[in-house]
């Protein structure tokens, strides 16, 4: 990580004189000298994530649409978070969605925005495909949504401790999810009402989202938090994680095919 993101420090690529002279109006009024900004190549890696994040929303979209309800509401959390994560990822390839943080470096605050809407929205289908409780759900959609707002003003914080306690809170919410995910949720899915290709259906969720949110604050903690990551490779980092965890989601549910029909509320199984 270390070696790749000293690397890309090294890269440098033009920019656009209009895009230069926003940048260095909101440096000047941030009192920076010198502020790290995208270009070249994170700017080409966000585009990249953006269209197959907005390919990844039209194709579950056309599927949804071909299923029935009980299939649908599955699919329709997934397109919402793909198209919002591949909306945030235009507006930062567009020089949108930024501040000036603390140590004079680019800040993506859409990531955020996109993050408390997403996450929640994928936590829902996995509580639907483990059956959990709604309580238990709407506990882990909270925890999520709380967790981004801790590590969205951490990022923004001036102050060393400050930043450093919104980290914690953060890392505190994220344990909650954990938590959710590893008894209450696999409680549910395991419970002898729930078949065995449901269970399976939610191991592989379950795992590939904790996998993700666990790895999230690692990328924070040396991007954000000690600004050992160059930017490129920041948004590399992100980029890679949000494909793997909207895009890799949206495949699991949809080779899922008929097991998902057990995991549905309002589905009937029809018996001869």
């Amino acid at each position: 990580f270390f070696f790749l993101g000293a690397m890309t420090r090294a890269v440098d690529y033009p920019l656009d004189p209009r895009v230069q002279h926003v940048r260095a109006e909101a440096a000047s009024a941030m009192g920076c000298a010198s502020v790290e900004w995208t270009h070249g190549l994170a700017v080409t890696f966000l585009q990249l994530a953006c269209g197959i994040l907005f390919i990844t929303a039209v194709f579950v979209f056309l599927k949804a649409i071909r299923n029935p309800s009980h299939r649908r509401q599955f699919y329709w959390p997934i397109i919402f978070s793909n198209f919002l994560a591949g909306c945030s990822y235009w507006a930062i390839s567009q020089d949108q969605g930024w501040v000036i943080s603390h140590g004079c470096r680019q800040f993506f605050y859409a990531r955020y925005f996109d993050w408390f809407f997403s996450l929640p929205l994928l936590l829902g289908v996995v509580a639907l495909v483990a059956g959990a409780e709604i309580a238990d759900g709407c506990a882990a959609m909270g925890s999520a949504a709380l967790m981004t707002v801790c590590f969205a003003i951490g990022g923004i914080s001036y102050d060393t401790v400050t930043r450093w306690l919104w980290c914690l809170f953060g890392v505190g919410w994220l344990a909650l999810i954990l938590y959710m995910l590893a008894t209450h949720f696999k409680d549910a899915a395991a419970s002898p009402s729930r078949n065995m290709e449901g269970f399976a259906l939610y191991s592989r969720l379950s795992t590939l989202l904790m996998g993700c949110l666990c790895v999230y604050p690692l990328v924070w903690l040396f991007a954000e938090g000690f600004h050992s990551f160059s930017l490129t490779f920041e948004v590399v980092c992100y980029a890679v994680l949000d494909l793997l965890v909207r895009v890799l989601f949206a495949v699991y549910v949809i080779l899922a095919g008929t097991t998902i029909d057990s995991c549905s509320t309002g589905y009937e199984p029809v018996t001869a």
